[in-house]
């Protein structure tokens, strides 16, 4: 995502919520990258702080190259912000690409760069499209219906048994 910025003539602001061993690797990047003033690394942050950070963006980017589920864009849906994630694991399930936000390849800036160029392009009303069915969508995932799901699932695999 920093290369991907870096690539753009006017940069949108990034903010990286949460940490890791990979934090100071990415500090020195957006500085290389000449893109420290619109990254900004926000670090650890309370789960009921979550909900306030995704209303102040406008957009989730999840630039994975592994996710088995994505509940992060989930819990973005739910307020109504619009996702941009890799094409890889759970996330195609959750992102319908052009309608709730949209998917890029993974491990390519340039593809990200892509997304972000079209998400400059959308009108208002596209914009505000692309939120509601971000909520509708979201509304699919509470715990009880994936739950339900899941017990569905298992009762059909239960003759697949390891």
């Amino acid at each position: 995502a920093i290369r991907a910025i870096s690539l753009l003539e006017q940069p949108p602001k990034l903010r990286i919520i949460g940490d890791g061993p990979l934090r100071p690797e990415l500090e020195e990047l957006t500085s290389c990258l000449g893109v420290s003033d619109n990254v900004e690394f926000i670090g650890q942050v309370a789960y009921d702080a979550v909900p306030d950070l995704f209303a102040a963006c406008d957009f989730i980017l999840l630039p994975s190259i592994d996710e088995g589920f994505g509940r992060v864009l989930i819990e973005a849906m739910a307020i109504g912000v619009p996702c941009l994630g890799s094409d890889v694991g759970g996330i195609p399930n959750i992102i319908d690409a052009n309608k709730n936000g949209f998917l890029f390849e993974s491990k390519s800036p340039e593809a990200i760069k892509s997304v972000i160029e079209n998400c400059y392009k959308l009108s208002d009303l596209e914009y505000e499209q692309m939120s509601k069915c971000s909520i509708l969508k979201a509304t699919g995932f509470d715990e009880n219906s994936a739950f339900e799901k899941l017990m569905k699932f298992a009762r059909r695999s239960e003759a697949f048994s390891f």
